[in-house]
């Protein structure tokens, strides 16, 4: 060990070794006040998913109660409600079916028709 030594004397510290400490000391806080910050930002995230979480949990027991409801408003034979229809509609069927010409698919939404 004493060969060491010899090998490699010891620096001369003097004035410098106080700064050395100090400058570990505020090397190991802002290491610290690291670490805190990070954990702070960890846990608001995992606050943030948890609410996530349970407002996709709520949404999907809405649609699945919306659409427990709407199977049992279903008939027997497994159509649906046919949705209203209106009198464009009516009238586009109705000109269709006589084949009336110039009519045309898809006719504006005031009922118009242009040459096909």
């Amino acid at each position: 060990m004493t060969g060491l030594y010899a090998i490699a004397p010891a620096l001369p510290l003097g004035k410098a070794g106080k700064f050395v400490v100090a400058a570990y000391i505020v090397f190991v806080a802002l290491i610290l006040v690291y670490v805190a910050i990070m954990a702070a930002r960890a846990q608001r995230l995992e606050s943030e998913l948890a609410q996530l979480r349970r407002d996709v949990e709520a949404a999907r027991a809405v649609e699945t109660a919306r659409a427990d409801e709407a199977r049992e408003e279903t008939p027997a034979g497994g159509r649906g409600p046919r949705p209203p229809v209106v009198a464009s509609q009516r009238d586009d069927v109705a000109a269709a079916r006589s084949g009336e010409p110039g009519w045309r698919a898809g006719g504006t939404a005031t009922g118009e028709r242009g040459p096909a």
